[in-house]
């Protein structure tokens, strides 16, 4: 890859994410609190072609960020840690992402599961490398061995609720506001749990910059929380579920969003030691290589 020139640039570019990863900074960028602590802020927008069938970097928040062409993005933790170790940028892990994804495991309103146990060895959609995967894994391994886990990537959230309701699979990891739109169909969840994610940044974006933007972005976090049902229509928007989803169909308490906080030495080092217990990792950076801790 050819090296990246850093440039400073009075627009802090934003990679984007799945919307609900992102509806924090949507919210900031809407309701000007950017602006209000003197920043300018770009989402680049969504490509909702689904490129997860590209290796990691090649995907398009990576792409991006690797080419220079965003300076932050967030993913979850496991993620971020893994996509540190391939990158061949300046970076580093510095926050605690505000989205908290809320995901299920939903399995088709015909299927003979009615507890995760029934999966063993039956497969699960999933995106490799993302959320999904990582927690599939967390989630079901505490119902099974690992060798009965079938994990089977599928892609993007709608490609695997419509891998299980043509019954590909067995089951599909999904979040809002795909879970909602599965249970519409008529799916059951069956396990739930929530994850935490992280806030990469290049290492040229200075130490105020990255203040002011974890303060824009808290605000944006609260008047989401404040205000689901507006917040739950723009996530039907923006992921062009008009006409197949409404408000009153999202399960609101799976919208819950926190004050982004600075990602510690205890959330790393637990990340790092399943990961390398997974094998998904062999040798991790250490925390301080791939942390930055503001001055």
């Amino acid at each position: 890859m050819a090296e990246v020139v850093e440039l400073e640039s009075s627009i802090l570019v934003v990679a984007p994410n799945i919307v609900i990863g992102d509806l924090p900074i949507v919210a900031a960028t809407e309701c000007g609190f950017f602006r209000q602590v003197g920043l300018e802020v770009k989402i680049v927008k969504k490509d909702h072609a689904d490129n997860s069938q590209l290796e990691v970097l090649g995907r398009q928040k990576e792409r991006l960020f690797e080419l220079g062409e965003a300076h932050v993005y967030n993913a979850c933790q496991w993620g971020s840690v893994m996509r540190l170790n391939l990158s061949s940028r300046n970076c580093r892990i510095v926050t605690r992402r505000a989205s908290m994804i809320h995901m299920g495991l939903a399995v088709s309103h015909s299927s003979h599961v009615e507890v995760p146990e029934d999966l063993a060895n039956e497969p699960v959609a999933v995106a490799e490398r993302t959320g999904s995967h990582y927690l599939g894994y967390k989630m079901l391994a505490g119902f099974m061995s690992l060798k009965q886990i079938e994990l089977r990537h599928i892609g993007h959230p709608p490609d695997r609720l419509c891998a299980l309701m043509e019954g590909q699979v067995a089951g599909a990891m999904l979040m809002e506001p795909y879970l909602s739109l599965a249970e519409k169909k008529g799916a059951r969840t069956i396990c739930e749990a929530k994850f935490f994610g992280t806030d990469i940044f290049a290492d040229f974006v200075s130490d105020d910059t990255i203040r002011a933007f974890v303060a824009a972005v808290g605000k944006g976090a609260a008047a989401v929380n404040a205000n689901k049902e507006y917040y739950a229509q723009r996530l039907i928007e923006m992921e062009g579920l008009e006409g197949q989803l409404a408000v009153s169909d999202i399960s609101l308490r799976r919208l819950r969003f926190s004050q982004p906080s600075f990602y510690s030495e205890n959330d790393y080092s637990m990340a790092v030691q399943w990961m390398k217990e997974m094998n998904f990792v062999s040798e991790p950076l250490s925390y301080s290589s791939a942390v930055r801790r503001l001055a």
